[in-house]
């Protein structure tokens, strides 16, 4: 399965160069089989010192690794939408004021300025928790302003792609299931317009197992009468206890069957897999899911971890909610000895579940290296995993059934593999930009990061000696991946925004009132 060319000019030696090392990142973590994928250079205690004279806060190595920490790609494909977005407290104290409700106060950790996590004893107080929150949630614009503050966020912490799940049920006694849909699609074109070059985001939809079987159906019949191209998954989310996720499994094999059709919208699959599953039923769900969401006690059993392995099936850890949530079995990140184990296998990615209560994903990465702790090799796995996430079975299928789809998907993933190696290459510069004599040049050159146009790296390789030959070669390696990344960011975000302008045009007749509301199926008064 070859990437895209990225280069017109297939005849140059570095273009040459650079379209084999993308080629060999996918090819690596397509067939799961290779480890530590990376050659990042292991800087010595003396080397990060050095480095730290360039930094322009604090002059130390732990400076050094928080410079360093903010620029690594990462990816969040674990990062619930509707409350669980509300990371900005001002934010949401505005959506309360303009839309004239009660601001719950009561829920607000001062301390820490996000929400309380009140479910420990039990998982439903937090489900009536987000739906209050939720509550603050009027109006198309104000789920629009939501996403585009959450792409905000990803551009700003070096969040290369994201997979945010929503779930209309939060919202459907506000508006129509189309209504949701632009307005994750306004605020996705927003975001795109201005950050779209550093990070992709698509749609995940979940479904929820608390619901009654009448709403589960009618979504899962408006998602196939209205196809919204930015939803790449469904998930299935909610409360585990009691609703099994073999009681929806029927679904998924629909699900899988209708993927298959031609010209069907190509919908991933995965579901959340957490405290009530065990790694038997993690194996025998991983039949008809693409990855797994959460799955952490697939590390209970070795047989079943090995399993997992075999087939390249992958996991979402979110580690600071599992800290909040389970605290008995995760009490802190450096005794998670579950995503210790999934790490040692390569099977796993980083994120951040629900931000405004547990904490942006550019945190889950800080703590993970510096509390489990984890290699920035390790950590750029992760991110490799969080942008190419299916299963290699799936992408067969998907190139097979829906070969116009997997071309526009391998689009996207190879932007992440882009910007991964964009990440490595600078990596592989800074021992020896230490030893130039310029000092103005060696802090320009530390400042690079997935931003840096191709323009200020061509500018900054006329400025090297020529006897620093790796210099040289890295330099030209960057402007050549940041060419290509510009190049391709056009034709996907090209592609995207006439998506969502197709999804819009097709919709504009559609009329929809709900049976219920949502607190009635949900059993709250």
């Amino acid at each position: 399965m070859p990437v895209p060319q990225l280069f017109a000019d297939t005849t140059d030696p570095l273009k040459q160069k650079v379209q084999k090392k993308i080629e060999a990142l996918w090819s690596s973590s397509y067939s799961r089989t290779a480890h530590h994928r990376f050659q990042i250079p292991n800087l010595t205690e003396q080397q990060l010192r050095d480095l730290a004279t360039l930094c322009t806060n604090e002059q130390s190595v732990a400076e050094v690794h928080k410079v360093l920490l903010h620029k690594l790609p990462k990816t969040d494909i674990h990062v619930h939408a509707e409350a669980g977005f509300l990371m900005d407290i001002d934010l949401a104290r505005e959506l309360a004021r303009r839309n004239g409700c009660r601001f719950p106060e009561e829920l607000v950790d001062k301390a820490n300025n996000r929400w309380l996590y009140r479910g420990k004893e039990n998982f439903d107080i937090f489900l009536q928790d987000f739906r209050t929150i939720s509550e603050l949630i009027h109006t198309p614009k104000d789920i629009e302003d939501l996403m585009y503050a959450f792409y905000k966020y990803c551009y700003e912490h070096n969040v290369i792609f994201a997979l945010p799940g929503i779930s209309w049920v939060q919202c459907q006694d506000k508006m129509d299931f189309v209504e949701f849909n632009n307005a994750y699609n306004a605020g996705l074109a927003r975001g795109i317009k201005e950050f779209g070059q550093t990070t992709i985001c698509r749609l995940r939809y979940y479904q929820e197992r608390h619901v009654d079987t009448q709403l589960f159906e009618k979504i899962r019949s408006l998602l196939q009468a209205h196809p919204n191209p930015m939803i790449m998954t469904i998930g299935l989310a909610g409360g585990e206890n009691g609703f099994p996720f073999s009681m929806f499994k029927k679904y998924y094999v629909d699900d899988r069957a209708n993927r298959q059709v031609p010209n069907n919208q190509w919908y991933f699959l995965t579901a959340h897999m957490e405290e009530y599953s065990t790694p038997p039923q993690i194996v025998a769900a991983a039949e008809v899911l693409d990855w797994m969401a959460h799955g952490r006690h697939i590390a209970d059993d070795e047989k079943c971890l090995e399993e997992m392995a075999r087939i390249g099936q992958l996991f979402e850890s979110c580690p600071l909610s599992d800290q909040a949530c389970c605290p008995d079995q995760v009490p802190s990140v450096d005794k998670h000895w579950q995503l210790r184990k999934l790490l040692d296998r390569g099977l796993v990615s980083l994120n951040s579940d629900d931000q405004g209560f547990f904490g942006g994903v550019a945190e889950v990465y800080a703590e993970v290296f510096k509390k489990l702790p984890a290699s920035f090799v390790e950590l750029l796995n992760c991110t490799l995993n969080g942008v190419s996430h299916a299963s290699q079975r799936s992408l067969l299928d998907m190139k097979q059934y829906q070969p116009e789809q997997f071309a526009k998907y391998m689009d996207i993933v190879t932007l992440g593999l882009l910007k991964i190696e964009f990440f490595c290459q600078y990596a592989a510069l800074l021992p020896h930009l230490v030893k130039l004599a310029d000092l103005q040049l060696q802090k320009d050159l530390f400042t690079i990061d997935l931003k840096t146009s191709v323009a200020n790296l061509n500018g900054l390789l006329a400025r090297i000696p020529a006897e620093q030959q790796e210099l040289v070669e890295s330099l030209r390696i960057l402007a050549a991946l940041q060419e290509a990344n510009v190049n391709l960011t056009a034709k996907v975000t090209q592609r995207t925004l006439q998506g969502i302008e197709q999804f819009t045009t097709n919709t504009q007749k559609f009329d929809y009132q709900p049976d219920q509301k949502y607190s009635s199926l949900m059993g709250f008064q």
